[in-house]
Order: C-alpha cells, then structure tokens, then sequence
C-alpha cells in the first residue's frame, strides 16, 4: 500500500486522481519504476504521470488534474501567491519559481498589443506529457484566480 501522507502534494494528489477513475495507484508506481522515497520530489512527475497515462483511460486527465488543485497543494508558494498585490506580482512569483514546482514547463510572459499572453510549454518531453502538464498547470492558474477573485469566475 502507498503511504500517500509520505510523498510530494503533487504526487499525492495525481495517485488520488487515478484512483477515482479506478486505476490501481500500485501499479502505476511498479510501472514508473519510482520507489515510494523518490515521490518525495517534484521532479519525479513526469515519471509518473507517464505510468498514470498509460493505465488510465481519461482523455482529459491533465485537465481533471489541474481541477483538482487547491490553494494548499502548492504549499509554501500558494502563500507567496495570496499575499502578492496585484496579478503581475503573481506572474512574476509564477515566472521566477515555476522551475522549482515543475522544472519541465517554461512559462513566459509575451506582449501582444496592449496585454501579455502566458505561454507554456515543455517540449523536452513526450507530446502525451507536455499536454497533460499544459492542461494542468492552466486549469490550476483559472482554479487560483478564481480563489482569489471569487466574484469574477473563469472555466476551462
């Protein structure tokens, strides 16, 4: 049985995800090739949610993932986050720390006219990854605005 209580937030959370959809969360980590120690770290997802793909049916599960982030799941930097005051203060503390959370994704701020685009992307891993992580990350950036901005709400 995995000791979810011992591993990284992210880590926990995506193993609790596989589950409502019925994957058995032992397999995926027999398929991974991760020892209960190296869910410790972040920098093990990608791993991971490869050996989740591949045993999970859900088309949308970057998405589904992203859903299932609350504020308390960044830990630390949530906090950062909520007490940043205004949305460029968060999109500074998102573009200097975003390595740290989840090495793999580069977030960067483009103008376009008279606004920024956020673009993401990770295109040093597989196609299935670099979706799931895009999805994840933009659906969880809408679930914290909505947090924090509770009258204004987004959708995916």
């Amino acid at each position: 049985m995995i000791q979810v209580h011992r591993i990284h937030n992210y880590a926990k959370l995506f193993l609790q995800l596989l589950e409502t959809y019925g994957v058995d969360t032992r397999a995926v980590l027999r398929t991974s090739g991760l020892t209960q120690q190296q869910l410790k770290h972040a920098i093990h997802m990608p791993q991971l949610v490869h050996s989740g793909l591949r045993l999970c049916a859900e088309p949308g599960l970057g998405l589904r993932f992203g859903e299932a982030m609350h504020v308390n799941t960044h830990g630390v930097f949530s906090y950062a986050l909520m007490s940043s005051a205004t949305i460029g203060d968060v999109l500074n503390l998102l573009l200097q720390y975003n390595r740290i959370l989840v090495p793999e994704l580069k977030i960067e701020l483009v103008p376009v006219q008279n606004t920024v685009v956020l673009r993401c992307q990770a295109t040093q891993l597989a196609d299935e990854l670099e979706r799931f992580f895009i999805e994840s990350f933009f659906t969880a950036v809408i679930n914290f605005a909505n947090f924090l901005l509770p009258d204004v709400k987004l959708q995916v």
